[in-house]
């Protein structure tokens, strides 16, 4: 047999042999990285989370949860789930009672912390998803204003003109925010009034500031808190103003003065 030959047919075994090298890493593969199966989760469509904290309360008002369970696949594709029995389970103090996927507090009790538990079954029985977290009880949020530049994390007083800046609404936990949906109370307002001038007027609906000279920019989401990303188009002295409502009332305000250069 001539070496070309010979060359050949080792080529035609290695072929061979790298194939089936190639199917047996990929069989190993499937099995031992199974698809992952759909997360099944629990929020609350009436109020929204402060993630580890929990949800907030101020003594004395009636609060109402409203529970509905989901899953997101690894597509973050969505669906809700029907025919789910849930069972609360609340802190005696709270003296809360519950229907199905709503469990109400008459009157919530004092400044404090009550922890709260929520489980999701089916219809046979399973447990689909548990939620547990914290009702945290408060007069109001301790709120203030934080200017940065971006990628900074130091409190501003003072500007130049065109910085890309973030303005955040510290102390307003999404947790908050349970005000009715379709009413004209949104959770939070920016206000921005230049000293001896104009104000821009927040657009809580679309998160921007409407038509201004001075001030370009819009919310941005995914945040722990409110959180405003743009810039100042004009010198001079200016004061921001946040406001956070609750429950369809305004419940706390916070200002800062900040000098653009």
């Amino acid at each position: 047999m001539s070496h070309a030959s010979n060359l050949r047919t080792f080529l035609s075994k290695l072929s061979v042999f790298v194939v089936a090298m190639g199917l047996a890493c990929a069989a190993t593969l499937a099995l031992s990285s199974p698809a992952q199966a759909a997360e099944t989760e629990i929020e609350f469509t009436n109020i929204g989370f402060g993630g580890e904290v929990g949800v907030y309360a101020t003594p004395g008002e009636k609060f109402t949860l409203k529970a509905n369970t989901y899953t997101v696949d690894d597509e973050w594709n969505r669906t809700n789930i029907n025919d789910v029995t849930y069972t609360w389970t609340a802190n005696a103090k709270l003296k809360a009672t519950s229907k199905g996927a709503k469990l109400t507090i008459a009157k919530v009790p004092k400044v404090g912390k009550y922890s709260v538990k929520v489980v999701a079954k089916d219809t046979d029985g399973n447990t689909l998803a548990k939620k547990s977290f914290k009702l945290v009880v408060k007069k109001k949020p301790a709120l203030k204003v934080k200017v940065t530049k971006m990628g900074g994390t130091k409190n501003l007083s003072s500007v130049k003109k065109g910085d890309s800046i973030g303005i955040s609404m510290q102390g307003a936990s999404w947790g908050w925010d349970n005000n009715t949906k379709g009413t004209a109370k949104y959770f939070y307002t920016w206000t921005v009034k230049k000293v001896g001038g104009k104000t821009a007027t927040w657009n809580a609906k679309k998160g921007v500031f409407k038509s201004n000279a001075f001030i370009a920019g819009s919310s941005v989401a995914g945040g722990d808190v409110p959180y405003f990303m743009g810039s100042f188009k004009q010198k001079g002295k200016y004061q921001i103003t946040a406001t956070v409502y609750h429950s369809n009332k305004k419940i706390a305000t916070a200002k800062k003065t900040i000098t653009v250069k």
